[in-house]
């Protein structure tokens, strides 16, 4: 057992840095022509920009939310496809819900407050039900919020 240990890292040098050496070969023969395969499906394919107003927010305990009809979210795009829901952010770039934003502030005695604000949605047949939450469950004022969606079956 012993010189089968000793030899083995020599034939693996042997294999692996003496073998190989020369010009390549040439081009074998072209394979044999594979059956045409049937013409895909075609894929659904939507996006949709929406804003939520300010005012459309509608507040709960301790969170806003919205909700509104898509009728671009059929039963088989439910079903059988996906439906993305994303947030333009200020810098004009799309990030996927949900999105956790983490904020820091100072209070009234000069210490560092933290807290998190989480952007989600939930996605059922032909709706959206858009939700705010901040970690401290404090209900802010939000400004005008861009959403895309997109659904593909």
């Amino acid at each position: 057992m012993k010189r089968l240990l000793y030899f083995l890292p020599v034939i693996f040098l042997a294999v692996f840095f003496v073998g190989c050496k020369g010009d390549r070969g040439p081009m074998g023969p072209a394979g044999p022509a594979g059956v045409d395969g049937a013409d895909g499906e075609v894929t659904y394919f939507k996006v949709i920009n929406y804003t939520i107003k300010p005012e459309d927010w509608v507040e709960q305990d301790g969170y806003l939310s919205y909700t509104e009809t898509f009728k671009e979210i059929t039963e088989d795009v439910f079903e059988y496809g996906a439906t993305m829901v994303y947030i333009v952010t200020d810098n004009n770039t799309y990030s996927q819900l949900p999105r956790v934003l983490h904020h820091t502030e100072t209070d009234e005695n000069g210490d560092p407050v933290f807290w998190t604000t989480t952007f989600d949605a939930e996605v059922s047949p032909y709706q959206i039900s858009f939700y705010v939450t901040n970690s401290d469950f404090k209900i802010d004022n939000l400004t005008e919020l861009n959403f895309r969606i997109v659904c593909i079956l």
